[in-house]
């Protein structure tokens, strides 16, 4: 019996000339539209 999962996300932070790579959610059915920062969740 599984008592609790544990979600792992790593968050990426892109800068290049003073400008921030984000991207928008969409079709996920989570926060869809909205930004958010690149994110890696295993």
């Amino acid at each position: 019996m599984e008592r609790f999962k544990l979600v792992v996300a790593v968050h990426l932070i892109l800068v290049q000339n003073n400008q921030i790579l984000l991207l928008r959610r969409y079709n996920t059915g989570y926060e869809d539209g909205n930004y958010s920062v690149v994110a890696r969740t295993h």
